[in-house]
C-alpha cells in the first residue's frame, strides 16, 4: 500500500511540473507569431535538429511611413549548424510573417542586391531590434518550449 501512495505522489508531482511549465508559456498572439516564424526558420536550416532559438526574440507592430500601413516586425536570435558542420549564431528578421533576412546579410552587404522593398523592410527590422523599439520580447527558453 505504501508503494501505491509513493507512485501516486510521483504522478501528482509530475503533473504539477507539466502544469507549471504550461502556465509559464505565453499564449498571446505575439508569442504565437514568433513561434511560427521560429518554426519556419528551423525548417530552413541545413540541419533542423541542430536549430535552437538563442538569445532574445522581439516583436513590434509599427506604422511604416514608406508603405503607408502598419507591419509586424519580428527578430529571432538563433543557433544552428551550417553546411560545413560548424555552429553559427545569427539573428533572423521577419516582416508580416515573411523572412526578409539575417543579420549576417547586413554584415556582408548582400542585402544590397535585394529588391528595394525587401531591403527597406530588413533594415527597418534591424533598426527596431537594435534600437529597443519593440513592444514585446521573449527569452530563448520560452520560445524553444513552443517549437515542435
Amino acid at each position: 500500500m505504501k508503494r501505491y501512495y509513493k507512485v501516486l505522489a510521483a504522478v501528482a508531482a509530475l503533473c504539477a511540473c507539466f502544469i507549471a511549465v504550461a502556465a509559464c508559456t505565453p499564449r498571446d498572439s505575439e508569442y504565437r507569431q514568433i513561434v511560427e516564424c521560429a518554426q519556419e526558420l528551423k525548417s530552413m536550416a541545413k540541419d533542423p535538429e541542430s536549430f535552437s532559438v538563442y538569445g532574445e526574440c522581439t516583436y513590434a507592430y509599427q506604422y511604416d511611413d514608406i508603405d503607408g500601413y502598419s507591419k509586424e516586425y519580428i527578430s529571432i536570435g538563433y543557433r544552428a549548424v551550417n553546411g560545413f558542420g560548424v555552429y553559427l549564431t545569427d539573428t533572423a528578421y521577419f516582416v508580416d510573417g515573411a523572412y526578409v533576412g539575417s543579420y549576417s546579410d547586413y554584415s556582408d552587404d548582400s542585402y544590397e542586391d535585394w529588391s528595394t522593398s525587401r531591403a527597406l523592410d530588413f533594415l527597418q527590422a534591424i533598426i527596431i531590434e537594435t534600437g529597443d523599439s519593440y513592444s514585446k520580447s521573449y527569452d530563448a527558453e520560452t520560445v524553444n518550449r513552443g517549437l515542435n
